[in-house]
């Protein structure tokens, strides 16, 4: 079991298609999620389906025991659908994440958080030093998900 604030080790990292080191990847923090930081180039980080449940499990919880104790407090927002529909079934994350139509508002939820924990933030320590900008994509195929972000290439590393 990945340990809280343990770094995890995705499957793949690739650049416009391209497998780069994990080392060469990272994303822009304080920013992330904002259109005007751009991003001309694709980042693809890949991780094992059973880890990113790991990881996600506890921000799960956390949204569980919000929607238990502020009922009337859910918002709009598609995991909000999710958080609903699972206690409404009593269902877990895993189920969740087996349901096309709920799959991927959560693992988007979820994306910044997985990005932190796989390939972290500030400048990648190895060319082609790629930031990630925003999420573009989430997918899920099988045991394994995929998180696709908009991404700069800053000029140099540390």
């Amino acid at each position: 079991m990945a340990a809280p604030g343990h770094r995890i080790d995705p499957v793949a990292c690739r650049l416009d298609g391209e497998r780069i080191p994990v080392a060469a990847a990272a994303i822009a923090t304080m920013s992330f999620d904002q259109k005007r930081l751009g991003g001309a180039h694709a980042l693809e980080v890949e991780l094992a389906l059973a880890t990113a449940i790991e990881i996600m499990q506890e921000g799960w919880q956390d949204l569980l025991e919000d929607a238990y104790s502020y009922p009337g407090l859910q918002g709009d927002h598609a995991v909000d659908a999710a958080v609903s529909i699972a206690i409404q079934q009593g269902r877990s994350l895993s189920w969740v994440l087996d349901e096309p139509e709920l799959c991927p508002a959560v693992l988007k939820f979820f994306a910044h958080d997985l990005l932190l924990r796989s390939i972290g933030d500030g400048v990648p320590d190895q060319p082609p030093h790629a930031i990630g900008t925003r999420v573009m994509a989430v997918h899920r195929s099988g045991d394994a998900i995929t998180i696709t972000v908009a991404a700069v290439i800053s000029g140099a590393g540390p």
